[in-house]
């Protein structure tokens, strides 16, 4: 028993986490896009990339809308997210699941302006009886549809509108990143760094 214990000390100690899990609030706030979709198409491109060390294959993956819960991306419309397929298992790789099946995405688009999951795999749950499972097990589409609203909400409030308001960045040029800090706070829409930037445009910086 003693042996068991320490060779699982050892391996706690020796593991590496490449991920750091956010709060499931803190994930849908980061999301640009969150959709229900079902797998349509798996296809190897043939090209390769470089991730951690090794190499890999890039495989586009077809996906359609089942059901927008985040974002401007309408039911029935087809995407593509690109992953990777290692020869050997490799940590921390997205993965999706066969032809057919249905899975809950946070998507967000890179510097490319390719889609990809928000925190690599945080951002892909598996459905199961049309639910969250695996990574999202606990939650329910529901309060995902809640976490959504509620972020809708508070981009109308007062305080976020005082914040954006040009006569008010005025007053606060000098301290513009402390303005967006806390207006990104009350409201972490994609776009309010493009609201941002235009006001600074205005104002100054």
């Amino acid at each position: 028993m003693k042996t068991i214990l320490i060779a699982l000390i050892f391996l706690v100690q020796n593991s590496v986490a490449y991920i750091r899990f956010m709060p499931t609030e803190q994930l849908v706030k980061s999301s640009e896009y969150i959709v229900v979709a079902s797998m349509q198409s798996v296809y190897n491109t043939g090209r390769k990339q470089r991730w951690r060390g090794a190499e890999a294959h890039i495989v586009e993956n077809k996906l359609i809308v089942i059901e927008s819960l985040k974002g401007t991306m309408p039911a029935k419309k087809t995407f593509v997210l690109n992953t990777l397929k290692f020869d050997e298992w490799m940590e921390d790789n997205v993965k999706l699941p066969s032809q057919g099946k249905e899975i809950l995405l946070f998507l967000k688009r890179d510097k490319k302006n390719e889609l990809k999951p928000v925190n690599g795999i945080q951002g892909v749950w598996r459905m199961r009886n049309g639910e969250p499972s695996g990574i999202g097990s606990g939650k329910t589409l529901q309060q995902i549809r809640d976490m959504v609203q509620k972020q809708v909400n508070s981009c109308k409030s007062k305080s976020f509108a005082s914040l954006v308001d040009i006569a008010d960045m005025q007053t606060q040029a000098g301290h513009y990143k402390e303005a967006y800090r806390k207006a990104y706070a009350i409201c972490p829409m994609k776009d309010l760094e493009d609201q941002m930037a235009w006001l600074m445009g205005k104002v100054g910086d």
